[in-house]
């Protein structure tokens, strides 16, 4: 469902629930055919000069000024979209998960990693009056938790559920949590993307559009699915990011790149080498791998990028048909030569 506010400034505010979409309007008030989905395992954030999205645990808002001369088209296209019954803001429920992540991501951005446990967290926004502080009925709530961390870009919490009808009877539970893209309000340049805090930046070409969770579904099946993953505006060529659980150091690269290099001669069909290389004196480090390989789909070209974060693997892959690779190259590239990790 969309909600749909209209303040005396004529500014909009749509609030889309998981796993909706919604389009955005550009500043001259004409439909972009752009589609955002708040996906359950992945996080990101795209900010331009004529939109801001602004991410919450499981909730999007997009806030823009409308031209009067489009406002009535607008009304007109999203009208099938809008709760009728709905004339303000929908209002998200502070539960105990939302307010520990507001205290987690507000944790994040400070130090630019996660808490080693609730009680790090605790001292941390000790005397804090601010909303990202931590309350008694939050820690009593998670009291006992284990802290998780099963990818870097994940945070969970493992904790004994005692909010049913029936006190006596309780669960076992699990809260995952998802580093928040970018801290603060900096503007992003045009294509820049955001993702761990601000900690891994690139920009990526103009027309690149994130991809839904039913197009990854269908583009990955039952594989290791990226965080995200953007594509042209044809779809034939596509970025995809993953932050992994495989352990990867600087120390570690040369035997990694031996490692990834055999799983790849394994599970990539007709695979062609262009180019293996490590270059760790190139800021951030990185192993480089480019291939051709044979798919349902045809001749694939692929530039794949294998970097350390947090210890771990961090992978960004491009990939595109064989007669696009000079494309395929010229994305790579471009996010190679703007990326930053931190």
């Amino acid at each position: 469902m969309w909600y749909l506010t209209l303040f005396k400034n004529l500014y909009l505010r749509i609030v889309v629930t998981q796993g909706e979409t919604f389009r955005a309007i550009n500043s001259k008030g004409f439909l972009r055919r752009e589609s955002f989905t708040l996906l359950p395992d992945a996080i990101y954030l795209r900010k331009t000069a004529s939109n801001s999205l602004v991410m919450h645990h499981a909730v999007i808002q997009i806030q823009m000024k409308i031209p009067k001369a489009q406002l009535l088209l607008l009304l007109l296209v999203l009208s099938s979209g809008c709760s009728p019954h709905t004339p303000g803001p929908r209002m998200e429920e502070e539960t105990p998960e939302r307010r520990m992540f507001k205290s987690i991501s507000a944790f994040y951005c400070e130090k630019g990693r996660w808490p080693d446990s609730l009680l790090e967290l605790k001292e941390a926004g000790r005397g804090s009056q601010g909303s990202d502080a931590l309350d008694v009925e939050t820690l009593s709530y998670f009291d006992g938790a284990t802290v998780v961390i099963p990818r870097p870009i994940l945070y969970s919490l493992e904790y004994t559920f005692k909010g049913g009808t029936d006190p006596q009877v309780t669960s076992r539970r699990r809260a995952t949590f998802i580093a928040p893209p970018l801290c603060g309000d900096e503007n992003l340049p045009e294509g820049g993307i955001s993702l761990a805090g601000g900690r891994v930046r690139c920009v990526l070409p103009p027309g690149y559009l994130p991809l839904t969770l039913a197009q990854i579904r269908e583009r990955w099946g039952s594989g290791p699915a990226p965080d995200v993953a953007w594509s042209d505006s044809s779809g034939s060529i596509t970025v995809a990011v993953r932050f992994g659980e495989a352990q990867l150091t600087l120390q570690k690269m040369e035997s990694f790149k031996a490692g990834v290099e055999s799983a790849y001669a394994r599970s990539v069909p007709g695979i062609q080498w262009h180019r293996r290389e490590i270059a760790l004196q190139s800021e951030p480090p990185l192993l480089l791998h480019e291939f051709t390989s044979t798919s349902s789909r045809g001749l694939l070209r692929t530039v794949a990028f294998s970097l350390s974060f947090d210890s771990s693997l961090l992978s960004i892959t491009i990939t595109g048909p064989e007669s696009s690779a000079e494309a395929v190259g010229t994305v790579s590239t471009l996010l190679r030569d703007s990326l930053k990790v931190k």
